[in-house]
């Protein structure tokens, strides 16, 4: 993934998210997409986690035509 792109990201082997990703100072920085405020900012060091990226999401937008 880029830096602000959306992925699905295994997190120590156990933990799935999907978040958009940010690689910033040799750390890996999950940004939440939703307001809810329980979801925060996750910041993980690669060296000391195992973070793996599964796949990249795609926004789509769908216009409700009549």
């Amino acid at each position: 993934l880029e830096n602000d792109e959306i992925g699905v990201i295994l997190v120590d082997g156990n933990d799935a998210t999907v978040k958009k990703y940010k690689s910033e100072n040799n750390l890996i920085i999950l940004e939440p997409m939703s307001t809810n405020p329980q979801n925060t900012v996750q910041i993980y060091n690669p060296q000391k986690i195992d973070i793996k990226i599964t796949e990249k999401c795609y926004k789509n937008i769908f216009l409700n035509c009549e």
